[in-house]
């Protein structure tokens, strides 16, 4: 008991970084601090951000045919996959909350969606 205590004590005292406008920064963040739209049709990779943060969701604007994939890296189309849209996914939003360690920056194809991509 006196164990369990004494973890359970020592991780409410693990460090939260806080932004001034009461938001967590980076991977501790609690709500996004900004958002991307990617058009229709783009077909080069679209870097969203360069930097660690968080992923936390995407707005299908207008419906694509293809899956459209976004990966952990600050400017290429490569490497880790954080988000992957199906097929011609349904006009409306789409909870993803992942950390992200380089960035974000997603797949260019003629036939991907319209979307907002919502991140920290």
């Amino acid at each position: 008991m006196r164990k369990a205590l004494a973890i359970l004590f020592a991780l409410l005292l693990i460090p939260v970084s806080v932004k001034a406008d009461g938001i967590g920064a980076g991977f501790n963040a609690i709500g996004p601090t900004g958002y991307a739209t990617i058009n229709a049709g783009v077909t080069t990779a679209t870097t969203i951000e360069s930097h660690s943060g968080r992923l936390f969701g995407v707005l299908v604007t207008a419906v694509g045919s293809n899956s459209m994939v976004c990966y952990d890296n600050a400017s290429l189309a490569a490497g880790n996959i954080v988000m992957v849209l199906p097929a011609s996914a349904a006009v409306g939003f789409y909870p993803f909350n992942m950390p992200v360690y380089n960035g974000i920056t997603c797949a260019g194809s003629s036939t991907n969606p319209a979307v907002t991509i919502s991140f920290s």
